[in-house]
């Protein structure tokens, strides 16, 4: 059974801006007031935040792209999640009903 955050859906706080280097990524918001450093671990999971895709699917997707990383990748999902709702870049959201 899964555990309720990968039941969520993740969305993108539309008032942060993206700005790469060379190994990782600012994100930042458009005011300057809060800022993420992420690596490129982190920034795939926020890419892939905001369409409808639930944590389930993020991490079966990245499963499925980096199979070699598979026993690693749930963990660090959780953990980028964490760290962009803690910044307040994302929101998690229940999916709609159909």
């Amino acid at each position: 059974m899964p555990i309720p955050i990968d039941a969520k859906i993740p969305i993108q706080n539309e008032d942060y801006l993206v700005e790469p280097f060379e190994d990782e990524v600012l994100l930042y918001t458009v005011t300057g007031a809060k800022a993420v450093y992420m690596n490129q671990t982190a920034y795939l999971v926020w890419q892939l935040c905001g369409a409808t895709a639930t944590v389930a699917e993020i991490i079966t997707c990245l499963e499925d792209s980096y199979p070699e990383q598979k026993e690693m990748i749930r963990e660090d999902v959780h953990g980028a999640l964490q760290t962009l709702i803690e910044a307040g870049a994302i929101t998690l959201v229940d999916r709609p009903a159909s």
